[in-house]
């Protein structure tokens, strides 16, 4: 098998995928065209528009949806492992990716428009990989300049994260060790990239449910010769490559939706320059096939090639192409969208709106019998301008003109629009929509507890398809990219190169809608606050456990803005002074000085023993013996100086100071027994 047998069977497979393409142009479009209430189309002049229910049913699920996938604090995926030591591990890895995805240029408008794709017409394809940029400081040159002076720059330049390139010679000049010649910075900076794929450009074999499982799939890009060469195409096929429309008067195109036109690129005339050849456009189709290629061997292959001839192949590890989706159809690649739940809503709300309209248009202006031989020209005149109620007209005899008479809508008409609107807001709201409404007939604590669970099923559903779809295979192959860009992890302090990471680790979603999250939230708080009130907190709870409770319900409730306007950290707490630490210790020996007198005093009134009260205030003298020690490192009068400064604030903790010095006990009067 020869190149050419190999570009054969790469334009095999992209004609079957295209076929499937064509078969879904005419909902491609209609789906746009009932988003944005073109479609019903209107019959005839004067019909109301459409009743919009599918771009109803968008803007209540659209920016929730959004919200969920963009959110800097928790990764939408997680990786795992069924190895309890390497939890961390996971957690790690889940880290790294969120942030490498995060830090991808335009993610939040990337996902806002993949997930509107997803809803109007059921699928976005993307592409994920990594890009490079090289940086370079100015040049730096040395004559004869002291040998310090490379040092400096030498570290100057490692500080800022660059490598140094050179040519630098020394010499000895009267014993001072000289230096000439230059010293540059340089540095490659490697960043993920995620790109969304026009549906016209995208290519999946008919039988493949998704890019990742598939024999084939494919994109196609255009771009300029001078690229081409750039990445090392060859000559030859580079000059016979051409742009080939994608669309071909398909109506995939979406350049120009705001006009309704859905085949702009079919009249492009722009891909030959006037200049030069090298700003020539060409098409370039990146194939992924997986199959036998001169070897038994079955191998991914990434395969270049123009329209007409074959350019490169190599075999790789996996395929970048993910294919998301809004709601799964099994066996499918091909999802469901908002367009196949409300159009029919959208046709019959429409339809009946049209119906009464016409109705109501007969009543006021209706039909009319007319003998021409009796009209004056006055009257047919304005007969044909009939554009308001009320008109005169001069007839030669009465009767001229009469009317025929119509029937107002009729009730039948009337009821069936009220059903009509009714399927079509639940269509709208779908179950969350129902399970508000139900809230608002059950009161009970147990239906109010159940709606607030149903009421972002919707958002829960769709999420988590869109997440399996798109964003779980984008973090899987963001790995893959970490693992190729040579990133490092960082596990408690160890630095682990992301090329050892073995491939069993898996990935699982974790969505959560805000609501979610809140209830969760709040829930965590309540139980808290409840063990705190009773003194049933755990021995282990640190104060790093509460400003964890207090801050993700901050977040949650607050939509993750930045909570240090309401909580600073435990490790970003001012540490008390030494003297402020004595003063605290001061005032817990003081508290439990008076705790311990109060109970042994009170147990000593209710003991009829001696012996026994006796035993109770030796216990009370050993207790104070320890709060001696305490206090003995005190200095009251220091702690004067310190208090004057500020009377007011600090006149509490001086009293109690003093206090606490002279009521230490007597050890002759500890042995007395109280009357």
């Amino acid at each position: 098998m020869n190149t050419t047998d190999l570009y054969k069977e790469m334009q095999r497979h992209k004609d079957a995928a295209k076929l499937r393409q064509d078969a879904l142009a005419e909902r491609f479009t209609q789906a746009w065209g009932f988003y944005r209430g073109e479609l019903p189309a209107v019959m005839m002049p004067g019909d109301v528009a459409a009743r919009n229910v599918m771009w109803e049913a968008f803007e209540t699920i659209h920016p929730s949806l959004v919200a969920m996938f963009t959110d800097s604090q928790k990764s939408p995926v997680a990786f795992s492992n069924d190895t309890k030591g390497e939890n961390k591990l996971a957690a790690a890895v889940t880290k790294a990716v969120h942030a490498a995805a995060l830090a991808v240029n335009g993610w939040d408008m990337i996902i806002y428009l993949a997930l509107k794709q997803c809803l109007i017409t059921g699928n976005q394809a993307g592409l994920v990989g990594y890009d490079s940029k090289t940086y370079t400081t100015d040049k730096i040159t040395f004559d004869k300049d002291p040998a310090e002076a490379a040092l400096i720059q030498q570290k100057i330049i490692t500080t800022a994260g660059y490598s140094v390139e050179s040519e630098l010679s020394f010499e000895d000049i009267d014993g001072v060790a000289t230096v000439s010649g230059w010293m540059q910075g340089k540095r490659e900076v490697k960043f993920p990239v995620i790109s969304l794929i026009e549906f016209k450009n995208f290519f999946l074999h008919p039988k493949a449910t998704n890019p990742q499982d598939s024999i084939y799939s494919a994109y196609a890009e255009e771009i300029t010769n001078a690229e081409a060469y750039k990445r090392g195409y060859k000559k030859s096929a580079v000059e016979a490559g051409a742009v080939e429309d994608t669309n071909a008067g398909r109506s995939l195109d979406t350049s120009m939706l705001v006009v309704g036109d859905m085949n702009a690129e079919g009249r492009r005339d722009l891909e030959q320059s006037t200049l030069d050849t090298m700003n020539d456009l060409i098409t370039v189709y990146h194939h992924y096939w997986r199959g036998c290629y001169n070897s038994a061997d079955e191998n991914l292959w990434h395969v270049i090639t123009t329209s007409t001839e074959y350019i490169s192949h190599e075999a790789v590890g996996y395929c970048p192409l993910i294919w998301g989706a809004m709601s799964a159809v099994p066996n499918s690649a091909h999802g469901e969208s908002l367009y196949d739940f409300c159009k029919s809503a959208q046709e019959g709300t429409t339809r009946a709106r049209r119906a009464i309209q016409r109705s109501a248009d007969f009543a006021a202006y209706p039909d009319m019998e007319v003998t021409d031989s009796l009209l004056t020209s006055e009257a047919r005149a304005a007969l044909n301008d009939r554009s308001e109620p009320g008109r005169v007209y001069v007839v030669k005899q009465k009767g001229a003109i009469s009317r025929i008479p119509t029937s107002d809508v009729p009730q039948a008409m009337q009821m069936l629009n009220q059903e009509l609107n009714q399927d079509a807001e639940r269509v709208r709201q779908g179950s969350a929509g129902q399970a508000q409404a139900m809230s608002k007939t059950n009161q009970s604590g147990i239906a109010i507890a159940l709606t607030q669970a149903k009421e972002e099923i919707n958002e829960n559903q769709i999420a988590k398809v869109f997440a399996e779809t798109f964003i779980k295979p984008a973090y899987g192959v963001f790995l893959m990219v970490l693992q190729e860009m040579g990133n490092v992890l960082d596990v408690e302090g160890v630095k682990i190169p992301f090329k050892m990471l073995r491939d069993d680790i898996g990935l699982k979603v974790d969505i959560k809608s805000a609501a979610d999250r809140a209830q969760a939230a709040a829930n965590i708080l309540t139980v808290y606050q409840d063990a705190a009130q009773k003194g049933t907190l755990p021995d282990n709870f640190q104060p790093e456990n509460v400003y964890n409770i207090y801050a993700d319900f901050l977040r949650a409730v607050t939509n993750d803005e930045d909570i240090t306007r309401y909580l600073t950290p435990p490790s970003e707490m001012p540490k008390p002074s030494e003297f402020q630490k004595k003063l605290q210790a001061v005032m817990a020996a003081c508290q439990l000085r008076h705790a311990i007198a109060t109970t042994k005093l009170a147990e000593g009134k209710v003991e009829e023993q001696a012996g026994t009260t006796q035993k109770l205030f030796n216990e009370a003298a050993k207790a104070l013996a320890q709060i001696e020690e305490i206090m003995q490192g005190i200095d009251i009068d220091k702690a004067r100086l310190v208090l004057d400064a500020d009377k007011s604030e600090k006149e509490a903790l001086l009293d109690a100071a003093e206090l606490a010095n002279r009521a230490q006990p007597n050890p002759s009067e500890s042995d007395k027994t109280p009357a």
